[in-house]
């Protein structure tokens, strides 16, 4: 069952790879080729050596012996040339898979992508493309169909010349064709508990960066490097256990097909020439040719063998390449710019987590151009709202529309047009300030971005200087604080310029005054500007004109700012217990 999935795998890698197979037929014809022209060419040498050095045959000129050698020369050079295309070919294709598979994750749904960590991605990207690009390129060859192609021929030769000396190297060749065989399955296994093993530890030495404030705080090191030890040393067990076992099998290989192979050609020809009933001359013209030919035996044991030692690979990244993908791109019924944003509308949205239950039987409603928040406890669900409204995830129940349009009906690519979003963990990227404000949407946007940067409060640390726009964020000492990069991170949604803006606790890493400006900003936006805010800095919340307060995913109060604190309620008493604490 497991051999037959192993096959399953291979076959849909090359076809996932077609068009890089005409490359690689060439290749690997051309390197076979010079192989079988190299230990032909060997052998009629020494062929013809040994029958001059006995009388039967004419005598070796020097001339002859130079062309021979020049022969040699020309096809190890052609071989030699014919490796440039096996690394053209393995480098375009894991460009192209690692492309598929960047590709693929970004298109996935929110769920999907949360069962995939990015470290595990990377790992998949930079170790499971290439280990698996080894079954369709110059390993794969080398060990498989290149001497396939050289054994055939050499075999070929020899039946011409003389079908019992073929007889001859096949049977003394086929005692190490079983010998590749040996193991393989427990080859399998190895490799499969190497890489996943592999993929443990870069998860765990990511949560140990990640959590290095942490670790040293509470003087974790001991226990993390006891963690990351064992870990450590299963890969190393089961790594040494698969080049232990792979180098005895490898080891026992070159003894019986260099050894035995050729002892016994040498033994049994010499006795069969005593009884005249084959040339010497001849069993010198098939020893190069029989190490061909017992190397293309054990092939037909390698194809299997490397398949299944590769396949752990190949299933980890079809894993990824198979994840459904969001529908963006469904046909649409109406063009974009007929599709004018309108009222909100979440009627009677039920959400869950796995088994947690979210919002129950949600409704709220939020007109075009107002501003509207919603608090409450951590866990209550408010930043859920945001997430179903970015179609990231589907209600178990209900719907959500924005004036004609209902999310699911439409493509969500076109839906998504008309939201803006301010994460609550930034998603800076590793390029200047202006790439990260207009995240290079177009060309020649320097105005724009400036326009949005001021729209954000950003203008007061940015034009300092207009090379302030060319710093590089991600690097390290890049000056900016947590606060200034929440402001760039608010410049890029206002530069969207979509109908509708979703903040995601936008003041969550500012000081005072840094909120009090952001305040000011959702204050003096357009009154066509439609904001859904989620914080739980209750002072944001007096630009709003409708607050809604979330209590175990349904809406306990609702109303503005003056109006909740005059009821009295669970608003007034988060309030009042802000004030307490500022």
């Amino acid at each position: 069952m497991r051999f037959d999935h192993s096959f399953t795998l291979y076959w849909r890698l090359i076809s996932r790879c077609r068009r890089w197979v005409p490359l690689f037929t060439l290749c690997t014809v051309i390197c076979g080729a010079s192989f079988f022209l190299i230990f032909s060419s060997i052998g009629v040498l020494l062929s013809q050596i040994v029958s001059a050095a006995s009388g039967s045959g004419e005598p070796v000129v020097l001339e002859k012996v130079f062309w021979y050698l020049l022969m040699i020369f020309m096809s190890a050079l052609l071989g030699g040339f014919s490796m440039s295309g096996f690394i053209y070919l393995e480098q375009h294709i894991r460009h192209n898979l690692r492309m598929e598979m960047l590709d693929r994750y970004l298109h996935v749904s929110e769920p999907v992508a949360a069962a995939y960590p990015p470290v595990e991605i990377q790992n998949r990207i930079n170790y499971d493309i290439p280990k698996s690009t080894d079954l369709i390129g110059y390993l794969m060859s080398g060990w498989v169909f290149q001497p396939l192609l050289s054994g055939s021929l050499s075999l070929l030769l020899l039946l011409f010349v003389d079908w019992r000396v073929a007889l001859l190297c096949v049977g003394c060749s086929a005692v190490s064709m079983g010998v590749m065989h040996l193991a393989t399955e427990r080859l399998r296994k190895l490799n499969e508990a190497m890489t996943e093993g592999r993929s443990r530890v870069v998860c765990f030495l990511e949560e140990c960066i990640r959590g290095a404030v942490e670790i040293r705080t509470f003087g974790l090191h001991g226990l993390f490097k006891e963690k990351l030890d064992t870990q450590l040393a299963d890969i190393a067990e089961a790594t040494a256990d698969y080049r232990r076992l792979e180098g005895i099998r490898r080891s026992v290989l070159t003894f019986l097909a260099d050894c035995i192979t050729i002892v016994s050609l040498l033994v049994l020809g010499a006795f069969l020439a005593s009884r005249n009933y084959i040339e010497f001359s001849l069993i010198m013209l098939s020893l190069p040719l029989s190490d061909q030919i017992a190397q293309a035996m054990v092939a037909v044991v390698n194809f299997p063998a490397m398949v299944r030692e590769g396949s752990p690979n190949v299933e980890r990244l079809f894993e990824i390449l198979d994840l459904q993908i969001e529908e963006t791109e469904k046909a649409a019924t109406r063009s974009a710019d007929e599709l004018l944003p309108g009222k909100i509308v979440f009627q009677d949205v039920s959400f869950s987590y796995g088994q947690s239950l979210i919002l129950d039987h949600f409704t709220f409603q939020v007109h075009p151009g107002e501003k509207v928040a919603f608090v409450g406890e951590s866990g209550s669900g408010k930043s859920t709202i945001l997430k179903l409204l970015l179609g990231f995830y589907d209600p178990d129940e209900g719907s959500i529309s924005i004036g004609e349009q209902v999310l699911g009906k439409i493509p969500l690519s076109q839906w998504r047009r008309q939201l803006a979003y301010v994460p609550q963990e930034l998603s800076l990227f590793h390029r200047n300030v202006r790439q990260n404000i207009s995240l290079c949407l177009e060309e020649g946007t320097e105005e724009k971005v400036i326009l949005a940067a001021k729209e954000a409060g950003a203008d007061s640390f940015l034009t300092k200087g207009r090379s302030i726009y060319e710093a590089v964020l991600g690097e390290q000492n890049s000056g900016f604080s947590g606060g200034q990069l929440q402001r760039i991170s608010l410049a890029r949604a206002l530069y969207k310029r979509a109908p509708i803006i979703l903040l995601d606790e936008p003041t969550s890493a500012m000081d005072r005054n840094s909120e009090e400006m952001i305040r000011d900003v959702i204050r003096d936006l357009p009154c066509d500007q439609t904001v859904i805010a989620v914080t739980h800095r209750l002072e944001l919340t007096t630009e709003f004109d409708c607050l809604y307060v979330m209590e175990k995913g349904t809406i306990a109060e609702k109303g503005s700012h003056k109006e909740l604190l005059e009821q009295h309620g669970i608003y007034a008493s988060l309030w009042e217990a802000q004030k307490e604490h500022n």
